[in-house]
């Protein structure tokens, strides 16, 4: 059996890639990089229409969320989360649930911000 530090790079990112929950990688602009295959399912939108835009739009959304915790963790450097849905934003239609949403900031090896990883699960 491997131990952590021996499962390779590609099995790690196939965890990722098939995590029962939605995870997306966002650069400093708010912008997705990536996003796993449970997010992309739940948007309804490919890595490609996802990438370069920013997360409320994925969700057709015309507005950032308030409390956004990706916004937050950008900002003020630590995590950050929320619960999002139709009780806590004005703009959240029903139809899309209620989600708890998490975001870690992510730190290059200078301490600067370098981005934020998004996890969401889906609480309705």
């Amino acid at each position: 059996m491997k131990t952590e530090n021996q499962i390779d790079a590609a099995v790690k990112a196939e965890i990722l890639e098939n995590a029962p929950v939605l995870v997306a990688f966002h650069d400093v602009r708010h912008h997705i990089v990536w996003a796993n295959k449970a997010y992309r399912q739940a948007t309804g939108a490919s890595l490609e229409q996802l990438r370069a835009s920013k997360c409320y739009r994925a969700w057709g959304l015309s507005q950032s969320c308030r409390s956004c915790p990706v916004i937050k963790a950008l900002k003020i450097g630590i995590p950050a989360e929320a619960e999002l849905g139709p009780e806590t934003q004005k703009h959240w239609p029903e139809s899309q649930g209620s989600w708890l949403t998490k975001a870690m900031p992510l730190h290059d090896t200078k301490g600067r911000i370098i981005g934020a990883v998004e996890v969401a699960l889906n609480i309705t």
